[in-house]
Formats: structure tokens, C-alpha cells, sequence
């Protein structure tokens, strides 16, 4: 017998939120270390490639040092409002910042 046949209706669905929100969440890293080339023409200066590189890695790294913080607020979030809405909202932020990176100008762009 599995542990997952073990759970009841509400407990499978939260469970899967969860899977949701975790491939959503390394889809964006990956998709991130995929189009960093990319990324680097667009959105940082093109006279000095190597500070390019470094502020692309920065903002790599930047989310592995941001996570045990975000692990630390949302769990307490979810300790106390619940597990069900925090996965909710955070599934939802990270959908909103792929719309805001989406929408962003570039650095080509001069300011309006």
C-alpha cells in the first residue's frame, strides 16, 4: 500500500498543486539557464560582456540564496493560513513575474 492511496480528496488535490508549482518553478529556472545568452543582449549592456555575465549569474545564483527565505515565510504562512492557499498563491506570483519578465523593455529601449 502506498502512501499516496492513504491520503483522502483535498490532501491528493493540495498534492498535486504542489507538483504543479515545483515544475512551474524549475521550468522557469531552466528556461532561465537556457535563454541566458539570450537574456544577456536583451537586458544588460552590450559594451562590457563580461559584467553582462556576472549580473546574468547573479541573478541565477540570487535564487538559490532567496529560496531558503521564501521557504522560511511561506512556511509560515502555510502553517497558519494553510497549505491549500499558500500553494495557490504562490503558483499565482510565479505566473505573475513570468508576465512582468515577458513584458519588461529591454535595455536597448531609451527611457520614455
Amino acid at each position: 500500500m502506498s502512501i499516496f492511496s492513504a491520503l483522502n480528496r483535498e490532501q491528493k488535490e493540495a498534492f498535486g498543486l504542489l507538483k504543479i508549482g515545483t515544475f512551474l518553478e524549475y521550468f522557469n529556472l531552466m528556461l532561465y539557464i537556457h535563454m541566458a545568452v539570450l537574456l544577456n543582449d536583451l537586458f544588460f549592456p552590450k559594451e562590457d560582456p563580461k559584467t553582462a555575465g556576472l549580473l546574468t549569474a547573479l541573478a541565477f545564483c540570487s535564487t538559490y540564496v532567496l529560496r531558503s527565505f521564501g521557504a522560511l515565510f511561506f512556511g509560515y504562512i502555510g502553517d497558519h493560513i494553510g497549505r491549500k492557499t499558500t500553494v495557490i498563491m504562490t503558483t499565482m506570483m510565479m505566473a505573475t513575474s513570468c508576465i512582468i519578465m515577458a513584458t519588461l523593455p529591454t535595455y536597448a529601449l531609451p527611457p520614455l
